[in-house]
């Protein structure tokens, strides 16, 4: 009898194994010497380009979600590469992704310390600019935001790799300023000013407004006064920070 429940119990345990096995999604980008990339953003969507999850590709360029999706769709991001979005009618197959890299000014960024570029936060994409305002190759907030992986630029207007247009809210909140007069801001803003850029691509219920959003936060009074106070007390000579240089060719 016990010999019966152990089996039944070995039986269950490889039939679930088996079932969670089947609903993952997972794969690996590379660049195309096939070298794994490093910090990527898959963002997971339905067929409708409903935002389902995101995740960041480890070391060697493999990310993984536990979901089963028959018709499903991957956008993925990185700040050096050109952002690719591919739809699927599959589930359970090992994704393999080929990145190009970015041709325009972005061709040689210094990354120090390692504090990360994005974090994801349910259904929010967190971008600390700081690196990319480091480079002083963006001068204003437009350009800030025009520069971060998936953001497009057609006709004047910013769109979002797999939504389209997106609104664009201001602290947090929905701005009573029209499209054109936000562009306007942002662009008379310095690229120091901005603090961090949150990206959704399904705005919850809350901001009463439907689609994809740009969050752009701009850094207070207090937060510049502090970092021209820190800045100018930085010394002259080179820190003993590793610092990594990243170089498209």
């Amino acid at each position: 009898m016990k010999r019966l429940i152990i089996l039944g119990i070995v039986i269950c345990a490889g039939t679930l194994c088996t079932y969670l096995s089947a609903q993952v999604i997972e794969g690996k980008i590379t660049d195309a010497s096939q070298q794994g990339i490093d910090g990527a953003t898959v963002i997971l969507q339905s067929a409708d380009s409903v935002f389902i999850e995101a995740t960041i590709t480890d070391q060697e360029g493999n990310f993984h979600f536990r979901q089963k999706r028959e018709n499903y769709c991957l956008t993925v991001q990185h700040l050096l590469f050109q952002t690719i979005r591919k739809c699927f009618q599959e589930n359970n197959i090992q994704h393999h992704i080929i990145m190009h890299p970015k041709d325009n000014q972005l061709r040689e960024i210094i990354i120090e310390g390692e504090k990360p570029l994005l974090k994801i936060e349910g259904s929010k994409l967190i971008y600390d600019i700081t690196q990319l305002t480091n480079t002083k190759l963006v001068t204003n907030a437009y350009e800030v935001i025009k520069n971060l992986p998936g953001i497009m630029e057609y006709n004047g207007t910013l769109t979002l790799a797999g939504s389209g247009s997106v609104n664009i809210l201001l602290n947090d909140k929905v701005s009573s300023m029209t499209y054109e007069q936000i562009l306007t801001l942002l662009k008379s803003m310095p690229a120091s000013r901005v603090e961090k850029v949150e990206i959704m691509y399904t705005t919850p219920p809350q901001y009463h407004v439907r689609g994809a959003s740009i969050i752009f936060i701009p850094q207070s009074i207090k937060q510049m006064k502090a970092n021209y106070k820190e800045k100018s007390t930085e010394p002259t000579a080179k820190s003993s920070k590793a610092t990594e240089k990243v170089v498209l060719r």
